[in-house]
């Protein structure tokens, strides 16, 4: 669906209700051209190191899930570490990780390969 002004999408009950979110088309393709990129090797860990709010993070934890990935979702900010927790709260690939992306502990990706998206305070 395509929206005139953002005040347009609250007339929908879903969004109103907190069960559907708006995105943009920029960052579905983002979230889509990643998710669809070739590895070579495992793809089981992904890693999203800028997680918040967590609608790009849903996307690609839903495309990773039906291959079998989990997703890692880092947001440094507690406050939206919390929004992408609840947005992937119906998705159960998923952790978030509240932590510094520079001073991630990879040791949440032992074998990380190509795309990365998270839990864990």
């Amino acid at each position: 669906m395509r929206f005139s002004s953002n005040l347009a999408t609250l007339r929908i009950p879903a969004i109103r209700q907190r069960r559907a979110a708006v995105q943009d088309e920029g960052s579905q393709l983002a979230a889509i051209v990643a998710a669809s990129i070739p590895v070579e090797g495992s793809d089981a860990q992904w890693l999203d190191l800028c997680a918040g709010p967590g609608g790009k993070a849903a996307l690609v934890a839903a495309l990773g899930g039906a291959r079998g990935a989990h997703l890692i979702a880092n947001e440094i900010y507690p406050h939206r570490a919390r929004l992408v927790e609840r947005t992937l709260e119906h998705l159960d690939n998923t952790e978030v990780v509240c932590a510094d992306g520079t001073q991630f502990r990879w040791r949440y990706l032992p074998l990380a390969v190509g795309i990365f998206r998270s839990r864990h305070y």
